[in-house]
C-alpha cells in the first residue's frame, strides 16, 4: 500500500507520455482461427460444387456432342468431379466428428 501513489503517479506519467502499452490475449483464437478457416475452405469447395453441378447440367441439358450413352461427355465429367469433391468434403466432415 506504500508504494501505491508512487505507482499511480509512475501510471498517470506513462499515460501522458503516450509510453503506456496494453497487450491482450484471447484465451482460443488460435483454435478458432483454425476453425474458421476450415470452414471458409469448406465453404469455397461447396460453392465451387454447386457451380460445377449447375455448370454441367446445363451442358447435359444443351446436348451437344460428343457423348456417352447419350450424356455428353463435358456434363458428365462436371457431375463425377462435383461428386468425387462432395464426397470428399462428406468424408472430412465424418473423420472431424
Amino acid at each position: 500500500m506504500t508504494a501505491l501513489p508512487e505507482d499511480t503517479l509512475d501510471l498517470i506519467r506513462k499515460i501522458k507520455n503516450n509510453e503506456l502499452k496494453i497487450t491482450h490475449e484471447i484465451a482460443g483464437m488460435p483454435e478458432m482461427k483454425d476453425t474458421i478457416k476450415k470452414t471458409f475452405d469448406r465453404l469455397v469447395l461447396a460453392s465451387i460444387i454447386s457451380a460445377l453441378s449447375i455448370g454441367s447440367a446445363i451442358l447435359v441439358l444443351a446436348d451437344i456432342a460428343p457423348k456417352i450413352y447419350g450424356i455428353p461427355i463435358l456434363g458428365f465429367l462436371g457431375f463425377l468431379i462435383s461428386a468425387i469433391l462432395g464426397i470428399s468434403i462428406v468424408i472430412s466432415m465424418l473423420r472431424r466428428k
